[in-house]
């Protein structure tokens, strides 16, 4: 909690190197007294979140209510709500900027990401990665605020009810997104909503099941990215969403001339390869990419696992809850 000030909560050295594990305990955030998007939180992973116990039923890894915080290059992922699996958005304006948001669950609505009720201004989705999320109505996105805008996104591979990736009961505008590979079971692979306006996006039609209208601008791509390696829709995390150089949705292919979705080129030959901190204090040397499949913490190219790193000397022993006992002592 941020205790209604507009605080920063930025990690020093990265989402790879700052992870916040939950241990199915409770969430990683709780913002919901009235702070503003000047509040802000960076560059931190958050796993094992879970919130499925009333009256906290929303946002497994983040859950913002009565409050507008900006949550900008994090990670969250493994996490469990009602609604919300890993973020939970609701009587909010907040951005959700340069996320990874992977392997959550919502029984309800939003496997990965939920917009409820927004007030004042409606909240902001931008340049995030959603995927293997699964959610009743909507396994990456449900948004339920108003005439959502989403952009420089990519949804891939979520699971769902109702919309597999993005659904929502109010009209929807994608901007420069990737929405594809995505899947439902009963209406609307990729997208169910009653209206949606596509621009200069990459969208698998076949899946968008839009009941009053759909529309795509003259700059749209229809055929296949090109991922570099494309995972199942479902909870799995393992795929590589950068694009071929070849991929109709970098900047010098795509039909608008800007970088569709949020991750561009990748597929450089065999990815380097370094030492893989496992939850369960483990070393095992593999990529990156694998590294955070398997949820671990990556400690850079070329490190090895022996000695093993991830046999931390602790400083002091202490609990995220003691953490947070401290931190709302200094803000009183």
């Amino acid at each position: 909690e941020l205790r209604g000030k507009d605080l920063v909560v930025r990690s020093e050295s990265g989402a790879d190197q700052t992870v916040i594990d939950c241990e199915r305990q409770g969430r990683g955030f709780y913002i919901h007294e009235w702070e503003t998007r000047a509040a802000r939180i960076e560059d931190v992973t958050i796993v094992n979140g879970l919130a499925t116990t009333y009256p906290a039923v929303n946002g497994g890894g983040i859950c913002c209510e009565l409050a507008s915080p900006t949550i900008s290059g994090c990670r969250v992922l493994n996490c469990e709500a009602g609604s919300g699996g890993g973020i939970n958005v609701t009587s909010s304006s907040s951005v959700v900027e340069d996320c990874y948001i992977a392997g959550n669950y919502a029984d309800s609505k939003g496997g990965g990401l939920h917009l409820g009720f927004a007030f004042f201004e409606l909240p902001i989705v931008r340049g995030c990665v959603l995927t293997g999320n699964w959610g009743y109505n909507g396994g990456g996105l449900c948004l339920e605020s108003g005439v959502e805008l989403v952009e420089n996104c990519t949804i891939v591979a979520n699971l769902g009810t109702w919309g597999g990736g993005i659904r929502t009961p109010t009209s929807l505008v994608l901007e420069r997104c990737i929405v594809w590979d995505n899947c439902a079971f009963i209406d609307g692979d990729e997208i169910d909503a009653p209206e949606v306006d596509v621009r200069c996006s990459a969208v698998d039609t076949t899946g968008v099941y839009a009941f009053h209208w759909a529309t795509y601008d003259p700059y749209c791509v229809y055929s296949n990215p090109e991922f570099c390696e494309p995972d199942f829709c479902g909870q799995y995390v393992g795929g590589d969403w950068t694009l071929d150089a070849d991929s109709p949705c970098l900047p010098e292919h795509s039909p608008c001339g800007d970088l569709i979705g949020a991750l561009g080129v990748g597929c450089g030959g065999a990815p380097p390869t370094g030492a893989c901190c496992l939850t369960d204090g483990s070393c095992v040397v593999e990529s990156a990419s694998d590294c955070l499949s398997h949820l671990g913490i990556y400690q850079g190219d070329l490190t090895p696992c022996d000695p093993n790193p991830c046999i931390a000397t602790p400083v002091e022993k202490t609990s995220w809850g003691q953490i947070k006992a401290r931190f709302r002592d200094q803000i009183k």
